[in-house]
């Protein structure tokens, strides 16, 4: 491998070391032809039979877009392949989490910067295929900026390239990769769901070794705490469905984290023995439980109580009018004409009064029938009332 100082294509003259992994290792380099400083990859070695053709490495070049890191240049010198790409100084989103989990506002924000960046790449056929914490690095202006399209691109479109060679990272691998299936831009939507829990939680959805990880994206989903916010979790669960066809678009993905739904409108919750409180205006009465209305349930005894306690009302009225009449020496009974009682009407237990036989003024009035005929008898009574 190269050491700092030395000249790369007579032109790229490479400075200190800025991170490494399994397969590449990056350092800071001063562009002497163009001015300015870069980033060179540095791969440690391409795969046997991995492509490095010139339409893949220009599919790479035309990818421009301020949330993702452009692809300036490649080539091999010195037997090592290489890819110059624009020097981002900043810390990765990895960097961050080690701190902890972000704010919602903040995840949301930086998940939808990258969510454009896809969807600018995949509108032009190219998938990341490795989309990680590790692989989204933060600007000096705070945006996200995706890296690594080109190794992820460039050696190959499946989970494993020649012998032992792994593209991707197990804790980020959607299902179809891990079962060695075609690959395409809704892998990079399942990483990229994964990312944004593992933002608004702060740890892994799918933690131990390769193999332990790899196995898990096939057997369980994700773990949605219910702490998250609706919005958030359930576009959450949605990136990270089983089925790639049943997961949004990257673009569909940056448009619901800048713009949620609506939040339903608050019920509110009223203590027990609480009184119930009310609006300006006439009491609200209150049903009993059982006078309450079921959905897709019709009730009808309500209205029939209400003809109940009027006729009662009435009869009462009536006989009190009676009384008052009987109880003036001289005043003729006054009894109502139209007064209807029906025969289902139950009545006090109490002994029929006795009306004493009026005068002789009053024996061209008509009592309705029904006033007192029920009095002491049992046909009177409401069935299944009380």
């Amino acid at each position: 491998m190269l050491v700092t100082g030395e000249l790369l294509a007579a032109r790229y003259r490479l400075g200190p070391l800025l991170g490494q992994g399994g397969m590449a290792e990056v350092r800071r380099a001063d562009d002497l032809v163009a001015g300015g400083e870069v980033a060179v990859k540095l791969l440690r070695r391409l795969p046997a039979g991995a492509p490095w053709s010139t339409r893949e490495i220009h599919a790479l070049e035309r990818l421009d877009h301020p949330s993702l890191v452009r692809l300036r240049d490649h080539g091999v010198d010195h037997g090592v392949p290489y890819l110059v790409l624009d020097l981002v100084d900043g810390s990765s989103l990895a960097d961050v989490l080690v701190h902890g989990p972000l704010d919602s506002r903040g995840a949301a924000t930086l998940i939808a910067e990258v969510a454009d960046g896809l969807a600018h790449a995949h509108s032009r056929g190219v998938t990341h295929r490795d989309v990680k914490p590790g692989n989204i690095l933060i600007d000096g202006t705070g945006r996200a900026r995706l890296a690594d399209f080109g190794i992820a691109r460039i050696l190959d479109a499946t989970p494993t390239t020649g012998a032992g060679f792994v593209i991707g990272t197990a804790a980020y691998l959607a299902p179809e990769q891990v079962r060695g299936e075609r690959v395409g831009p809704a892998a990079d939507v399942y990483a990229l769901g994964l990312v944004l829990l593992e933002c608004l939680t702060g740890r892994r959805a799918y933690p131990g070794t390769f193999a332990e990880a790899a196995i898990a994206h096939l057997t369980k989903a994700p773990e949605i705490p219910s702490t998250l916010p609706p919005s958030l979790g359930g576009l959450a669960a949605a990136m990270t469905l089983r089925d790639p066809s049943m997961r949004p678009s990257a673009l569909s993905v940056a448009h619901s984290l800048r713009h949620p739904p609506a939040r339903a409108p608050a019920t509110t919750a009223v203590a027990a023995g609480a009184p119930p409180t009310m609006a300006a205006g006439p009491p609200t009465a209150v049903l009993p439980p059982a006078a309450r209305v079921r959905p897709g349930r019709r009730t009808r005894w309500p209205l029939g109580l209400g003809l109940f306690v009027a006729s009662v009302l009435g009869v009462a009225g009536a006989l009190y009018a009676v009384q008052q009449a009987d109880s003036t020496p001289g005043s003729p009974p006054v009894v109502p004409a139209t007064t209807a009682v029906p025969t289902t009407v139950a009545t006090t237990a109490a002994p029929p009064t006795s009306v004493a036989p009026p005068p002789t003024t009053v024996a061209a009035t008509t009592v309705p029938a029904g006033t007192t005929a029920n009095h002491g008898s049992g046909k009177g009574k409401k069935k299944g009332h009380g």
